[in-house]
């Protein structure tokens, strides 16, 4: 090997090692850095008094969540998150957007600011965390929750339930 090919192979070799370390700066995922929030409780099954239990949806590893009836933990955390400042959540082209996951259970916030809302007014809980929703809820502007089901885990919504003081009336 001759001296000119040393030195260019030299200066490949340096410029890699600079240039490797800013790619990995550059392109690396970017981190939440929104504080964590608290963590929503784990899916339970709650009923009125002496109402007959409601089956529980057809989805692969039995979520859980009522269906109809009162309100699971899982609903109450989400009219509690739904409470919550806007600041909570990550900036999206059409307002923040908050998502929280706690152990099998993800909910996910949105602010539809572009449509004139100023507070989180739709939710999706991922009972089961297999990346399809069971849930869609809706906060409108006169106050009512609506809540969509889907009970075969499909992100097919085919049950609706308006939210009557703290139980599920279907719609």
């Amino acid at each position: 090997m001759n001296y000119n090919t040393f030195v260019k192979l030299r200066g490949v070799g340096c410029v890699a090692l600079i240039a490797a370390p800013l790619a990995f700066f550059v392109f690396r995922p970017k981190a939440n850095n929104a504080p964590a929030p608290a963590a929503p409780p784990p899916v339970a099954v709650s009923t009125s008094p002496g109402a007959e239990a409601p089956p529980p949806p057809a989805s692969e590893g039995g979520a859980g969540q009522s269906v109809e009836g009162g309100l699971s933990d899982v609903d109450r955390e989400v009219l509690k998150m739904q409470k919550e400042p806007l600041d909570k959540g990550t900036p999206d082209a059409k307002g923040p957007k908050w998502r929280v996951k706690s152990g099998s259970v993800v909910i996910e916030l949105r602010c539809d600011q572009d449509k004139g809302y100023t507070t989180w007014n739709r939710a999706k809980v991922d009972a089961n965390n297999n990346k399809q929703f069971d849930e869609t809820w809706a906060f409108k502007k006169d106050g009512t929750v609506e809540r969509k089901v889907a009970p075969g885990d499909d992100q097919n919504y085919t049950q609706t339930f308006v939210l009557d003081g703290d139980k599920w009336v279907a719609k």
